[in-house]
């Protein structure tokens, strides 16, 4: 069973506010991924601030997703700027709004991450994959490929709360505003 992850943190942004903490966050994942999960230095890969590019992004996203097995365990964790822009295919029936990660490169011509491409990456994974968004807007990111909560789950606790399997029974809550759930802004 492989086991890999991408973490992206984003303190320093080009041409929006900067944010505090989010380097921060996927650090300590870094590190429960390796004492908790056993996942090995070698199958981990972090950007951070300027080298988390869109471009970058989605080539360490691939490299995720690339020759995944139905054993293997894949997470992705995204820490910084979350936003929304209006529907540019049609494919959001509800709210007529993409969601969007912000790379550190973010501008509104199109340097943007969102639910949409993620969508396109993830779709055909045979394996169990965890993705925590730690951003504006999380709780609709992946909402259309049916990883979201039900709406009687999501109307009854008020955030979003996971279990990860053994060997250890850690308990995470993760989001950010903007969203659906209206949880915390923070990483526990």
């Amino acid at each position: 069973m492989a086991k890999k992850a991408l973490l992206v943190g984003i303190n320093d942004y080009k041409g929006v506010s900067d944010l505090r903490g989010c380097v921060n966050d996927i650090l300590d994942m870094h590190f429960s991924l390796r004492s908790l999960f056993d996942f090995q230095a070698k199958d981990i890969r972090v950007l951070t601030d300027s080298r988390a590019t869109k471009a970058n992004i989605i080539h360490r996203l691939k490299w995720l997703v690339d020759k995944a097995k139905p054993s293997d365990f894949l997470v992705f964790h995204f820490s910084g700027h979350g936003s929304q822009i209006r529907d540019r295919n049609n494919d959001e029936l509800e709210d007529h709004l993409d969601e969007l990660i912000c790379p550190h490169d973010m501008d509104w011509d199109g340097t943007f991450i969102t639910d949409d491409n993620l969508n396109d990456i993830f779709k055909n994974v045979p394996t169990l994959l965890e993705v925590f968004l730690d951003c504006c807007n999380s709780g609709d990111g992946l909402r259309e490929m049916g990883l979201a909560p039900p709406p009687e789950l999501a109307a009854e606790h008020p955030t979003l709360n996971r279990y990860l399997p053994p060997p250890a029974d850690i308990f995470l809550r993760f989001s950010g505003e903007e969203d659906d759930l209206k949880p915390p802004k923070k990483f526990v």
